[in-house]
């Protein structure tokens, strides 16, 4: 009887365990707060996220026989890129936390003297923004390594220095081995790939970014759980806010659970149904992706996500970008984007052109030509997808696909939709029937014809 029952039980368990991550993912976006007994479920901002880095950190200036030491030195080596095995004996750290603005600056020292500084980025939900990453190192070696800036800023630095190597030397005569590390503990989108790609220069030298996510913190913090409850706290609140929802995630896009609901609240969620929509990607296997590099390098488009006023969430896939002419930068392209409106969930073909009439075809007659170009593949499209054996429509006068979402459009506007397809049956219907292949099948046969005679069309008249 034992046996007959561990199945119901651990299928009950699981559906419990699923439930709490949507209610905590439902929380998260309306600004709630999880009561779990774990310091990181209230301690949840990039602040307290620093504070656990530099106390790992500073678990280096504890003494060699300490296990708490070994987290120390497995730490730096994630966080510098270095192996563990091949680091040299190390005399100590000083670290510093939002010290001219850096999230966290540690200096370790090692036995032969040699320094190595690590800039450390960290965010959880949020990417960075003015180029952060180049400015710090910039104002770090203005303060730390130019013979001609001394000041007090820095003395209280050179002072605990002094203390791990007890001599009196000056800061100004140390060199530095400089590290970043980008660490991001919630989603990599494309724009945090690029982050970590951006080439960044001190004294002509590159100083490389390394990516850092959840799974790297994962597979090193778990050695050391037994050895310290702020460990295993940091550990569980690791695998519960990142990694057990990318395992959500990723059976949402599967077989449609939640998929809606995933939709319109998470940033992941949609990045990954736009891929799978239109770059043959497929659901299995995101939940070990999340933090894998998917931007231009491998020849993807760009997604971009966002909130609008009010706070529904929208993300979308650039589509097709045009050429530049007589030196306007502002690029005016074609994007995919899916979005919710009163009708609900809908996948929109839009225009977006801020260039106004000093870019050759001004705004408007840019828009109808597009639109011109886009009927043959637009009649087909609604063809294909309204000929789907599936409930689509919640409203009879409801049409699936259609043209500027009903209203009349001149292109006018900067923004200016070409096709609006509601996708709500889509989503309701997605990994239960064959809807989701042949949905899929339909798209992607117009977005293909779709570029290739946008592409060639204005190709030829932009030389």
């Amino acid at each position: 009887m034992a046996e007959k029952n561990d199945i119901p039980i651990k299928k009950d368990v699981e559906n419990k365990r699923k439930s709490r991550i949507i209610k905590r993912i439902r929380s998260d976006t309306n600004g709630g707060m999880s009561v779990k007994h774990n310091l990181f479920a209230f301690a949840t901002s990039e602040l307290s996220q620093d504070a656990f880095f530099c106390w790992a950190l500073d678990c280096l200036n504890r003494d060699e026989d300490s296990p708490l030491y070994g987290l120390g030195r497995s730490f730096w080596a994630l966080l510098s890129g270095r192996k563990n095995d091949a680091l040299p004996k190390i005399k100590g750290v000083v670290i510093r936390r939002q010290f001219k603005h850096v999230d966290v600056l540690a200096l370790v020292v090692y036995s032969d003297g040699t320094i190595d500084a690590l800039v450390i980025e960290d965010k959880v939900n949020t990417s960075e923004h003015d180029d952060q990453i180049q400015t710090y190192l910039t104002e770090l070696d203005n303060v730390l390594g130019s013979p001609s800036k001394e000041d007090g800023r820095n003395k209280d630095i050179e002072e605990d220095l002094k203390k791990i190597v007890r001599n009196e030397y000056t800061l100004k005569a140390c060199q530095f081995n400089w590290f970043v590390a980008y660490v991001k503990t919630g989603f990599f989108s494309d724009a945090d790939w690029d982050t970590v790609k951006r080439e960044r220069k001190l004294r002509e030298k590159v100083i490389p970014a390394l990516a850092v996510s959840a799974e790297d913190l994962v597979k090193v913090v778990d050695t050391y759980v037994h050895d310290s409850e702020i460990v295993s706290m940091y550990s569980t609140y690791l695998h519960e806010e990142f990694l057990d929802k990318a395992n959500l995630y990723e059976r949402a896009l599967t077989d449609g659970a939640d998929l809606k609901t995933l939709l319109k609240t998470t940033e992941v969620v949609p990045y990954y149904f736009l891929r799978i929509l239109f770059d043959g990607e497929t659901a299995l296997g995101i939940s070990r992706r999340m933090w894998e590099s998917r931007t231009r390098g491998d020849g993807s488009r760009v997604i971009n996500s966002g909130h609008n006023i009010g706070g529904r969430r929208w993300s979308h896939i650039k589509f097709w970008r045009r050429p530049l002419e007589r030196g306007d930068e502002t690029h005016p392209y074609l994007f995919w984007r899916i979005d919710t409106d009163g009708n609900g969930m809908y996948l929109a073909l839009r225009y977006y052109d801020e260039s106004g009439r000093d870019n050759g075809l001004n705004r408007e007659e840019t828009f109808l030509r597009l639109q011109k170009i886009i009927r043959e593949t637009y009649d087909v499209l609604k063809r294909d997808i309204e000929g789907l054996e599936v409930p689509f429509k919640d409203k009879e006068d409801l049409p699936l696909v259609s043209e500027s979402n009903g209203r009349r459009s001149k292109g006018k506007r900067k923004e200016n939709t070409l096709i609006h397809i509601h996708i709500e049956s889509v989503i309701e219907n997605w990994g239960r029937t064959s809807v989701s292949d042949k949905f899929i099948k339909a798209l992607r046969k117009a977005d293909c014809k779709l570029y290739s005679a946008i592409a060639k069309a204005f190709a030829a008249s932009d030389k």
